[in-house]
C-alpha cells in the first residue's frame, strides 16, 4: 500500500504580520471534516494538526493551528489566499496513516474531507526455537508495507511493543492494511536472537504479510 502523500509535505515560508495574519493578505475560508474511512460519519473526539495558513507563530513555535472539531467531526479555518495549507487529523482509536496529510492551496472558499481508519492490533509470543521457552523483554515492531516498483518497502513510522514474562505482546494502533513483525536482535546469558522479520524467511523480500483489518486485533501464535 503506498501512501497517498509524502509524509514530508512542505508548507510554504511566508512574511507574517504583527497581527497574526499576513500583512495584507486575501484571506479564505477553509472548512472541513474527519470522518471514519469505511463509514463516512464524523469523528467527535478528532482533532486536526493545521500547518501554514497564515498564523503568525510564537518565537520558536512552527506555523501551526492545533483545532478540535465539533460533535459532527467539523472545523474551520482562515487561510491565505493561494498558500500553502497541510492538514493532518488525529482520533483516539483510529490510526496515524501516511495518506492522512492534505495539502491545499486554496483560491477561495473551500472544503476538505479528511478520513482515518479505525485501529488495529497484533498479538502474539515469542518463545526460543531451540528450547521452546518463553523470550522476555524483546523489541517486537509491527510495520506498514506497501509496495513501490514492484518492490516492498516499509513505513519509517514503527510501532513497537515489548514481549513480558511470559513472552507476550500486544501491539495497538495500527493502520489496516498489510503488515510484517519485526523481531528485534537481542543479546543475553540465554543466547543471541537475531533480527528477523516475521512471518516468512527472515527478511522483507522473503515474507508473507499480514492483512490487517480496521478495529480488529490478529492474534499472530507462537513466534520461534
Amino acid at each position: 500500500m503506498k501512501p497517498a502523500t509524502a509524509p514530508w509535505s512542505i508548507v510554504a515560508a511566508v512574511a507574517l504580520g504583527g497581527s497574526g495574519l499576513l500583512a495584507g493578505a486575501e484571506m479564505v475560508r477553509v472548512s472541513g471534516k474527519v470522518v471514519d474511512t469505511s463509514t463516512g460519519v464524523g469523528i467527535p473526539g478528532a482533532a486536526v494538526m493545521v500547518s501554514g495558513c497564515g498564523r503568525k507563530p510564537a518565537p520558536g513555535e512552527r506555523t501551526s493551528l492545533f483545532l478540535t472539531v465539533d460533535e459532527s467531526g467539523a472545523f474551520a479555518v482562515e487561510a491565505e489566499k493561494g498558500v500553502s495549507c497541510v492538514f493532518d487529523p488525529t482520533a483516539p482509536e483510529y490510526a496515524k496513516t501516511f495518506d492522512r496529510w492534505v495539502t491545499l492551496w486554496p483560491t477561495g472558499p473551500v472544503s476538505v474531507t479528511l478520513r482515518l481508519p479505525r485501529a488495529a492490533a497484533v498479538s502474539g509470543k515469542v518463545v526460543d526455537a531451540e528450547t521452546g521457552e518463553p523470550v522476555s523483554g524483546l523489541p517486537v515492531t509491527a510495520l506498514q508495507v506497501w509496495y513501490e516498483r514492484g518492490r516492498r518497502a516499509t513505513s519509517p513510522e514503527r510501532h513497537t511493543g515489548r514481549t513480558d514474562s511470559a513472552g507476550a505482546f500486544q501491539i495497538d494502533s495500527l493502520p489496516p492494511g498489510d503488515c510484517v513483525v519485526e523481531l528485534e536482535e537481542r543479546r543475553s546469558a540465554a543466547g543471541t536472537y537475531v533480527r528477523t522479520i516475521w512471518p516468512g524467511a527472515g527478511d522483507l523480500e522473503g515474507s508473507q504479510p499480514l492483512g490487517l483489518s480496521p478495529g480488529n486485533t490478529l492474534p499472530l501464535g507462537t513466534l520461534r
